[in-house]
């Protein structure tokens, strides 16, 4: 039973780290309230925290299914993670270059 508590933990820990994009995101929205500009700062940040937003929720999607042993997900898994990783490194890459 020990064995199997951990296993949980260790996947709630994961999930948690997960969801912590989501707490980004929100981060930077915070950042529009306090901006000189508010319309420019939203200009700047609406993108990434959409894009960031939509990848957590694969990423959130495809740990769960794994997580429950989903064989159907597995074949797909791989690439919808590297996918909504990517765009969140494209969308922090195009945030800086602005």
């Amino acid at each position: 039973m020990n064995a199997a508590t951990n296993q949980m933990n260790m996947w709630e820990q994961k999930y948690h780290d997960i969801t912590e994009l989501y707490v980004l995101a929100d981060e930077l929205l915070a950042t529009v309230e306090t901006a000189a500009n508010p319309e420019m700062q939203l200009g700047l940040v609406e993108q990434l925290v959409e894009t960031i937003g939509e990848s957590t929720d694969v990423l959130g999607e495809e740990y769960i299914a794994l997580c429950q042993g989903n064989p159907a997900s597995k074949k797909t898994a791989k690439t919808k993670i590297e996918g909504a990783l990517r765009k969140v490194y494209v969308a922090i890459g195009d945030f800086g270059t602005r």
